[in-house]
This record gives structure tokens, sequence and C-alpha cells, in this order.
């Protein structure tokens, strides 16, 4: 009677000794949340509802009691009835105050995020996910409160579920601000990285692979920190993902800013040619060494950095494949450039001709003599030089 009485009830709740009262005797307030009638007739009620979330003392009496709490999350019936009323979640996440208080309490956070239940109605109701996402102050909070992420990361269930869903990870990667605070945490790339089946899925998909390629700011990111790009290059599996994909080839060596960028880094060139399994790979595949060969700018790299051409003399193998591939000594002796660059050097050609391995090499191959004895430079240099 006194609860379905309109009047009564106001007066209970405008009396704030009576509120305070009724709030502070624990029985009384047991008896409020856990009789399940009274409890559906204050919930069903929207005028009941309304004037106990927007009344700022009423807030923060039950925020600010743990107990409270702790009573109407652990309670599924209750947990149930908020997250699947549309009005009561809008109304929770639309005021700044309740989420400011549920994502700075890691209490409550935690209890939200162990529970597979409310996590699966958070992240599979499409409304809820979309509200959450379009609010840069509540992704903020997810993504840079380290223990959050670290929760996040360290769970495959969720990562799994976040990923393998398309809407959710459509939205991730379309949204630039997300992606770029996704890459500048350490937490994410390590994760990526580290996740043979994540790496596998992004690579896989043609659509994430041309958003990530197409959009620079993305890969200068990716590129500029050097903790991914030495990850990138020491991972055995994703270099041998990379260079096998004609695509993404394309586009780093293509890219003419990237290129500059690796040229000019003396630590990634180093990394790259001191690793024999990366240059085995690179001077195997005929399309790489077409396209390094036929780039001015590489070429000039790899000749005229005396420690790079150095580590190549010096190494037998790497010689003996580009003398004798046929192919690459036509290619090399067919282009007046390339000769002119090698032959005018005097340290390049001096190491060539004090080397007798390389000498002999060089005689016994049909181009090689063929060029320098039709060569009336070449002929006047060698002759004119003790």
């Amino acid at each position: 009677m006194i609860i379905s009485d309109e009047w009564i009830l106001d007066m209970i709740i405008s009396d704030d000794e009576i509120l305070d009262m009724i709030i502070s005797d624990d029985e009384i307030l047991d008896m409020i949340i856990l009789v399940e009638w009274i409890l559906d007739m204050i919930i069903s009620d929207d005028e009941i509802l309304d004037m106990m979330i927007s009344d700022d003392e009423i807030l923060d009496m039950m925020i600010s009691d743990d107990e409270i709490l702790d009573m109407m999350i652990s309670d599924e019936w209750i947990l149930d009835m908020m997250i699947s009323d549309e009005w009561i979640l809008d109304m929770i996440i639309s005021d700044d105050e309740i989420l400011d208080m549920m994502i700075s309490d890691e209490w409550i956070l935690d209890m939200i995020i162990s529970d597979d239940e409310i996590l699966d109605m958070i992240i599979l109701v499409e409304w809820i996910l979309d509200m959450i996402i379009s609010d840069d102050e509540i992704l903020d909070m997810i993504i840079l409160v380290e223990w959050i992420l670290d929760m996040i990361i360290s769970d495959d269930e969720i990562l799994d579920m976040m990923i393998s869903d398309e809407w959710i990870f459509d939205m991730m990667i379309s949204d630039e601000w997300i992606l770029d605070m996704m890459i500048s945490n350490d937490g994410f790339p390590d994760m990526i990285i580290f996740d043979d089946e994540i790496l596998d899925m992004i690579i896989s998909d043609d659509e994430i692979l041309d958003m990530i390629i197409s959009d620079d700011e993305i890969l200068d990111m990716m590129i500029s920190d050097e903790w991914i790009l030495d990850m990138m290059i020491s991972d055995e599996w994703i270099l041998d993902m990379i260079i096998s994909d004609d695509e993404i080839l394309d586009m780093i060596i293509l890219v003419e800013w990237i290129l500059d960028m690796i040229i000019s880094d003396d630590e990634i060139l180093d990394m790259i040619i001191s690793d024999e399994w990366i240059l085995d790979m690179m001077i195997s595949d005929e399309w790489i060494l077409d396209m390094i060969i036929s780039d001015d700018e590489i070429l000039d790299m790899i000749i005229l950095v005396e420690w790079i051409l150095d580590m190549i003399i010096s190494d037998d193998e790497i010689l003996d494949m580009i003398i004798l591939v046929e192919w690459i000594l036509d290619m090399i002796i067919s282009d007046d450039e390339i000769l002119d660059m090698m032959i005018s050097d005097e340290w390049i050609f001096d190491m060539m001709i004090s080397d007798e391995w390389i000498l002999d090499m060089m005689i016994s191959n049909d181009g090689f003599p063929d060029m320098i004895i039709f060569d009336d430079e070449i002929l006047d240099m060698i002759i004119s030089d003790d």
C-alpha cells in the first residue's frame, strides 16, 4: 500500500531524513533489495527509477556503499534486469558520474570482466558496443588503463571473441583513433605479433592488409617504432610471411619513403644483411632480386656503402651466387651504369682485381672477359694500371 501510493512514496523520497534512515538501516535495505516483487516494482516504474538515479544523494550513497553495490551486482536477477533494460543501461552509460565510478573502481571492473555472462552481454549487444566505441572517454579508459588492457590481452576468450567477430574487428580497424591507441600501447603489438593465429588472420585478410598498406600514418607508426620493427624482422615466421607475399613486398620496396627510411638506418640494414636466413631468402627469390637491381636507389645504396659491399665481397657464398647465376651476371653486364660504377670506383676495382678467387671466377665466365675486351675504356684502365 505504501509503495503503490505515489503521494506516500514521493514524500518518503523527498524527505532526506526518512531516506537516510531507510538507507542506513541494513534490515530495511535488505528487505527492499532482496524482496523480488518490491525490486521488480521499483525497477518497472520509470518514475521511481528516474528519481533514484537523478538524485545525487541517493546515487552517491548507493555507489559509495560497497555492500549495496556488491549485492546489486552479485545478484544475477538484478543484473539481468538492468542489462536487459535498454533504458536503464542507457541512463547508466549517459551519466558520467556513474560511469566514472564504475570505471575507476578496480573491484567493480574486475567483477564485470570476470563474469562471462556480463562480458558476453556487453560485447555481443551491438548497440552497447557501438555506444562504448563512439565515446572517446570510455575507450580512453579501457585502452589506457594498463591493468584492464593486460586483463583483456591475457584472456584468450575475450581476445578471440573480439577478433573473430567481423563487426567488432571492422569497427576497431576502421577507427584511426582506436588503431593509433592500440599500436602505441606496447601490450597490443606484443599480443598481435606473438600470436600466430591473430597474425595469420590479419595477414590473410586482404581488406585489413589493404587498409594497413594504404594508410601512411599506420605504416609510419609501425615502421618508426624500433621495437615493432625489431620484433618483425627477428621473427622468422613473420618475415617469411611478409616476403612470400608479393603485395606486402611491393608495398615495402615500392613506397619510396619506406625504402628511404630502411636504407638510411644502419641498424635495420645491418640486421637485414647480417642475417644469413634473410639474405639467403632475398637472394634466392628472382622477383626480389630483380626488383632490387632495377631500382637505382637501392643499387646505389648497396654499391656505394663500403661496409655493405665489403660484407658481400667477403662472403664467398653471396659472391658465388651473384657471379654464377647467369641472369644476374647478364643483367650486370648489360647495364652500362652499374658496370661503370663498379669499374670507376677504385676501391671496388682494386678489391676485385686483388682477389684471385674473384678474378678466376670472372675470367672463367664468358660474359666478363667479353665485356672487358670489347670495352676500350676498361681495357685502357687495366693496361695503364701496373
